[in-house]
């Protein structure tokens, strides 16, 4: 009775703080929508002056479109690397750490020098980049402890920015529009590009929620999983691909900077504990939260300029969980 209270008592505590964040969202969203360089007010769209209305409509649909896309990239940045972290084993593990974001961009950016490129390009390309820097990080980790994963990973993920920063000197006309897709910004994000991120969401996080619900077989061995009935191997793969999908489609958002895949997890570990699909949820929650509010910061705070999203998230991000790694993982000697 006391465990079924305790687990009543725990979901009851969770979907409380899902609401909470949900709430923040909307207000944030809200805001982003109305604030800005122009201020946003209704009274247009209630008047018949049409050049009033088609520009309020016009400053709503770009502002719209980076909102939907913040929340959905760093919704996608976040749960992604909380499966990446199950999967080793390792909290410390993000995607910028293992050279999953800068081998993407890199290949994005290889791709819009050589040829051009879509928005429907740029998502396969980083789902791909994403999946080589992961396998090559592991492979090089032939050992898999967790020092040597996250250093093999800063060291492809140094390699490849070397190579980017080589790229781009080879296309002067660029620099520029580079230098803001690596730095996280939306500005000037298209429908297009926030359908198909949209349409990515919907589809992946589905399949997240379906594969946590045994995902705590990471914690044993191979063996043991195989004994309970679960294909140990196939579900690993099935974990990573999703995994990647999440990470590499989040790139048109949010670059090369790949630091809230650290943080979010763990806050929302920190808040919910370690059950796979409440991290999960939290995650998606806390990471949009979090990449939306950098947005929209990034945005009013400097405003007519514009701080790139990333780097805003990597400012508003840092202290957060500076807080978290000294509260939570103190006297912890791995992750349980």
């Amino acid at each position: 009775m006391m465990k079924i209270n305790y687990h009543s008592s725990h979901r009851n505590n969770v979907a409380r703080m899902i609401l909470l964040l949900s709430t923040f969202i909307g207000i944030v969203l809200i805001a982003g929508l109305l604030f800005g360089t122009v201020l946003l007010d209704i009274h247009p769209f209630t008047q018949t002056n049409s050049r009033a209305n088609n520009l309020a409509a016009f400053v709503l649909e770009l502002r719209l479109n980076r909102e939907v896309l913040a929340l959905c990239c760093g919704g996608m940045l976040a749960t992604g690397s909380a499966i990446l972290q199950g999967l080793t084993r390792n909290p410390m593990v993000a995607p910028d750490l293992t050279g999953m974001t800068s081998i993407g961009c890199l290949l994005i950016i290889l791709c819009e020098i050589l040829h051009g490129s879509s928005p429907l390009m740029n998502i396969m390309l980083g789902i791909i980049g994403s999946m080589l820097g992961f396998l090559l990080c592991i492979y090089l980790a032939k050992k898999r402890q967790r020092l040597m994963v996250v250093l093999t990973g800063i060291t492809i993920s140094f390699t490849a920015t070397a190579l980017i920063q080589l790229l781009m000197l080879k296309a002067p006309d660029h620099i520029s529009d580079f230098l803001q897709f690596l730095n996280g910004s939306l500005y000037a994000a298209s429908s297009q590009t926030m359908v198909m991120l949209t349409g990515m969401t919907l589809i992946l996080m589905p399949l997240v929620f379906v594969l946590g619900k045994r995902f705590l077989v990471f914690a044993l061995d191979e063996q043991t999983s195989r004994s309970i009935g679960v294909p140990f191997t196939a579900y690993q793969t099935s974990c990573f691909l999703v995994a990647s999908m999440l990470i590499g489609s989040s790139l048109m958002g949010v670059g090369n900077m790949g630091f809230l895949g650290i943080v979010a997890p763990n806050i929302a570990r920190y808040l919910c504990g370690q059950r796979p699909r409440y991290v999960f949820a939290l995650s998606f929650l806390i990471g949009g939260l979090l990449y939306l509010l950098a947005d929209t910061l990034g945005r009013c705070l400097v405003s007519p300029a514009e701080i790139p999203a990333g780097i805003m998230t990597n400012m508003i991000t840092a202290p957060i969980f500076l807080y978290v790694l000294f509260h939570f993982y103190r006297g912890q000697d791995g992750w349980n």
